[in-house]
């Protein structure tokens, strides 16, 4: 029986070199342009970058991904996150930098 081998890294690996967060939006109505500007420019303010956003559409009603870097990872929040009214902000993962 031939031996299988792995030549690569085997490690947790991060090659955006800064730690990057991935979060979910979400509102208790639709997500409207409105809103989404004002929850971007709240994350942005904290001198954070939006590196993507996934699932945005006017009237969304599903969790929306967000990416972004700069700090350590925002807490979650389940009611008017970021004082955006409805919004629930909730962690998925971060990449060590």
């Amino acid at each position: 029986m031939a031996q299988t081998r792995v030549n690569g890294f085997t490690e947790d690996l991060n090659g955006f070199g800064r730690i990057i967060h991935i979060a979910t939006a979400t509102v208790s109505t639709n997500m409207t342009q409105e809103k989404m500007d004002a929850l971007i420019q709240a994350i942005t303010v904290q001198n954070y970058t939006i590196t993507g956003i996934e699932g945005f559409s006017v009237d969304a009603t599903t969790a929306i991904y967000i990416a972004y870097e700069g700090g350590p990872a925002i807490a979650d929040d389940a009611t008017n996150a970021f004082g955006v009214t409805g919004c629930a902000w909730a962690g998925v993962t971060s990449f060590s930098g």
